[in-house]
């Protein structure tokens, strides 16, 4: 099997959420939000929107959460 395609996952790694998100579902989400991924969809213009993704970082510049 090529190896681009082998899993070999690094487990001292946490998983990062996606979660599914609507319009109407978004306000809900920012509700349990912190400031700062709050701040990051109102910045980024992420509505939840059909075809929108939005990668919200954590505070050391990686990805926190996935919306989609």
């Amino acid at each position: 099997m090529d190896p681009r395609f082998q899993i070999d996952p690094d487990r001292s790694q946490a998983a990062i959420p996606i979660t599914a998100v609507t319009p109407a579902s978004l306000p809900e989400w920012r509700d349990g939000a912190g400031e700062a991924a709050r701040r990051w969809i109102v910045a980024t213009g992420f509505k939840g929107e059909i075809g929108q993704v939005s990668l919200v970082p954590d505070s050391a510049g990686g990805v926190a959460e996935v919306l989609v």
